[in-house]
C-alpha cells in the first residue's frame, strides 16, 4: 500500500484468490493467469479497482509527484507483455 494523503491510498491485489484458496493461487502462478490488480481508496470505504485484472502478481507500490501529476510505480512478478 502507498499513502497519498490522510484518507487516500493505492494498494495491490497480488492474486484474484485469497490465501485460503492456495490451490487456485498456485495454478494462477503456474499457468500463469496474471489476475492481480491495483485498487484505490479515498475517504475510508470509497474503494475501487483502477486496473483490469491482468497484472502478474503486483507486490510493492509507491508514487511520486511529477509536475502536477501523480505517477504510480508497481513491482510485478514478471512482465505481462
Amino acid at each position: 500500500m502507498t499513502v497519498i494523503s490522510e484518507d487516500e491510498y493505492y494498494f495491490t491485489n497480488d492474486s484474484a484468490f485469497n490465501h485460503n484458496q492456495g490451490n487456485f493461487r498456485f495454478l494462477e502462478m503456474m499457468i500463469p493467469l496474471n489476475l492481480g490488480s491495483i485498487g484505490y481508496c479515498k475517504d475510508g470505504n470509497n474503494c475501487r479497482l483502477v486496473t483490469i485484472q491482468n497484472l502478474a502478481f503486483p507486490n510493492g507500490i509507491t508514487w511520486k509527484k511529477v509536475g502536477a501529476k501523480k505517477r504510480i510505480y508497481v513491482t510485478l512478478y514478471k512482465s505481462t507483455d
